[in-house]
């Protein structure tokens, strides 16, 4: 019973829709589950709420089609759900070509951390209107209790 009780929880996540935040100057993703195993996670739109304490691997994955100099992504941890204060678990940072035609590239980054009850976790891109591709193999959030 203890993979039903939620010591053993995964959550694939893949982009339903993306945002641009113009007032934080950044790109937000909305998240629908493509795998979901046990009770220790909850997607709420942009970001996952973590039902259990305990050892998470975070990874993610955002295939960048921008020709920005540079484009990136950063894993943020709120540490309640009402809190605007958050903590960066992960930063993945990509060169990209200058020219449009070229202009591809995915960035990858993962971690393993302490999670508490009533945390969320969500990706950020900081920039405004990012173009990404939003197919499940290219751009993905992934959350596994260890």
């Amino acid at each position: 019973m203890d993979y039903l009780s939620g010591n053993r929880s995964l959550l694939h996540l893949v982009p339903k829709l993306i945002y641009s935040n113009a007032s934080q100057d950044r790109t937000e993703i909305s998240w629908k589950v493509f795998l979901k195993e046990g009770k220790s996670l909850e997607v709420e739109g942009k970001s996952v709420q973590v039902k259990h304490s305990g050892i998470y691997l975070i990874y993610s994955q955002v295939f960048y089609k921008d020709n920005t100099y540079t484009m990136g992504h950063i894993i943020l941890r709120k540490k309640d759900g009402d809190s605007e204060d958050s903590d960066k678990l992960l930063s993945c940072i990509q060169s990209m070509p200058g020219d449009r035609a070229l202009a591809y590239n995915t960035c990858y980054t993962s971690g393993v951390f302490r999670l508490c009850k009533g945390q969320t976790i969500s990706l950020v891109i900081p920039r405004i209107n990012a173009t990404l591709d939003i197919s499940s193999q290219a751009t993905f959030l992934g959350i596994v209790r260890l």
